[in-house]
C-alpha cells in the first residue's frame, strides 16, 4: 500500500463484470444467475413486500418511549419512594421499551417468525444470566 495513494488497486470486479456484460452468451447466463439468486434471497414466510409505517405512527411511538424515559426518571431519580421495588419498577420499564423499539423500529413485528423466536431466545438467555449474575451477589 502507498502512503497518501489511492486507487492504485487492480479493479478486479470491473474488468470481470465488463467482459460478463460484453459476451451476449455470458450476459445471459449472467443475467439467469442473478434472477435466480434473487428468488432465493427470501427465507420461506418472509413477505415478499415492504412494510411501510406512516410518520405519524412513529411519531407516536417515540412520544411512547420519552414518556416511559420520564417514567424512569422518575421512578430512580425524583424520590418517588418504592424503596425496594424502584429497581424492579425501572426494570419493567425498560424491557416495555426495548419490546417498543424491537417490534417497530426494527421492524421485528413485521418480519419471519424464525428471527422473532431467535430474539426470544436471546431476551431468555439474558434474562437467565441476569438472574445468575443476582444469585451470585447476593449469596456472597
Amino acid at each position: 500500500m502507498a502512503p497518501c495513494g489511492f486507487n492504485l488497486d487492480i479493479p478486479v470486479s470491473t474488468i470481470l463484470f465488463n467482459s460478463l456484460t460484453q459476451n451476449p452468451e455470458l450476459r445471459t447466463l449472467n443475467l439467469i444467475i442473478m434472477s435466480e439468486n434473487n428468488k432465493s434471497r427470501y427465507l420461506p414466510g418472509d413477505p415478499k413486500e415492504h412494510h411501510i409505517v406512516s410518520y405519524k405512527f412513529n411519531i407516536g411511538i417515540w412520544v411512547g418511549l420519552i414518556i416511559l424515559t420520564i417514567m424512569t426518571v422518575l421512578v430512580s431519580v425524583m424520590g418517588i419512594n418504592l424503596v425496594a421495588f424502584s429497581v424492579i419498577t425501572a426494570l419493567i420499564i425498560a424491557s416495555a421499551k426495548a419490546i417498543v423499539v424491537a417490534n417497530y423500529f426494527m421492524h421485528l413485528k413485521y418480519d419471519n417468525i424464525l428471527l422473532k423466536i431467535l430474539f426470544g431466545i436471546t431476551m431468555l438467555l439474558f434474562i437467565v444470566f441476569l438472574f445468575l449474575t443476582a444469585t451470585d451477589y447476593i449469596t456472597r
